[in-house]
């Protein structure tokens, strides 16, 4: 890098001339200055230098599947699942289907926490920490997914069925 990749000292986003103008197939293994933006043409991704190593961004695949497992809100209980991404989580995906494997749809949980509805509860809570994320599912006789129809006006209402968790450094 020369000094005209180095950032202004007047509070600007910066972005290293190599993101524009050359992508790199490997990360520099030399002269990376903390903050420094590198687009990885090899795997399609973007990575910024900390100071000490290259970290990747969030975006295309997860860095965490948990594949499809079942799951009910019939029961009270706990699902714990073991992620070891070594940070919190920057983005988590929860997705649901009614039938593994899914066979025609499948719906993203839009709340990370269960909620009160006269139907009773529905979806899971949802804790994370380094190394895990926690589902805890309170059989309330409620529901594990809704999704509502807006054009036919018909509810689909599941107390049991597949669960999928994404996470995301």
């Amino acid at each position: 890098m020369t000094s005209a990749d180095l950032p202004p000292a007047n509070g600007q986003i910066y972005a290293a001339r190599s993101v524009i103008y050359k992508p790199q197939s490997s990360l520099p293994a030399s002269n990376a200055v903390t903050g420094e933006l590198v687009y990885k043409s090899s795997d399609s991704s973007y990575y910024y230098y900390n100071g000490s190593a290259w970290v990747k961004q969030g975006g295309g695949a997860p860095d965490y599947d948990s594949g499809w497992f079942a799951a009910n809100n019939l029961t009270s209980y706990n699902v714990i699942l073991t992620h070891n991404l070594g940070v919190f989580p920057s983005r988590i995906g929860l997705w649901f289907s009614p039938d593994n494997p899914p066979s025609s749809w499948i719906y993203p949980l839009n709340r990370l926490f269960q909620y009160e509805t006269s139907w009773g509860w529905i979806g899971p809570n949802v804790r994370l920490s380094t190394s895990q994320v926690q589902l805890g599912f309170y059989g309330s006789g409620g529901y594990l997914a809704v999704w509502y129809d807006t054009v036919g006006g018909l509810w689909s209402l599941w107390n049991s069925g597949y669960l999928r968790v994404l996470l995301w450094k």
